[in-house]
């Protein structure tokens, strides 16, 4: 109930909620496969800030181990992925789980960033993956832009021809991450699905608070 796809595309805040309205809600064609999620830093940060993440998972789901499946099941649901566990509605040994996304100590998609000097900002960011450690360091300094007058952002966005694990029997979206400063404009996103506002905005959004000094 936390995402929607109505949203100011500039500041990334809420606009309707899930529970306002049902229609804004993630959609199980997109709960079956993500394509794409992304975590974006939204307004001014007083300097360079850093976002340490450990994994991205579903939780609260009603899951089955791939190892319970048949050849084709497997195949079918991930085929990139070994003892991976998704959600499988057809299954009587399912039970609660967490199902992996992503996890940084063997990513499986790559992530990449993008910042707002494609709109005339000066923001800028980096994404780095430390898998001896488990973990990926997104850093970067978000300015407001002068042209527009509007806050900046910067973000990380995975990619890969990979399809992501099905989520859609899960009810919670849990992110491992550390924040090094206060800062609360981090916001995740996931899927492609047009929002309701911005020529460019896609996928379903929500607002995440990092802790600071500890997962």
């Amino acid at each position: 109930n936390e995402f929607s796809l109505d949203y100011d595309f500039i500041t990334g805040k809420q606009t309707t909620s899930c529970m306002e309205d049902a229609t804004l809600c993630p959609d199980e064609i997109t709960l079956r496969n993500l394509e794409t999620m992304t975590i974006t830093a939204i307004g001014k940060t007083n300097g360079v800030v850093q976002l340490h993440i450990k994994s991205i998972h579903g939780t609260g789901c009603d899951a089955v181990d791939t190892n319970d499946m048949d050849d084709s099941q497997e195949k079918n649901n991930n085929e990139h992925r070994v003892d991976q566990l998704t959600c499988s509605s057809s299954s009587d040994s399912a039970t609660p789980d967490e199902i992996i996304l992503e996890s940084f100590s063997n990513p499986s998609y790559d992530w990449g960033t993008q910042n707002d000097p494609v709109m005339g900002g000066e923001s800028y960011s980096s994404m780095e993956m430390t898998e001896s450690d488990g973990t990926a360091y997104f850093t970067g300094e978000v300015k407001n832009v002068p042209f527009l007058g509007v806050p900046g952002y910067i973000k990380t966005q995975s990619a890969g021809m990979a399809p992501y694990p099905d989520v859609s029997c899960c009810d919670s979206l849990k992110l491992t991450v550390m924040g090094m400063e206060e800062y609360g404009g981090y916001r995740v996103s996931f899927g492609t699905k047009r929002a309701e506002t911005g020529f460019f905005a896609t996928g379903f959004k929500g607002n995440f608070d990092a802790p600071i000094g500890e997962y």
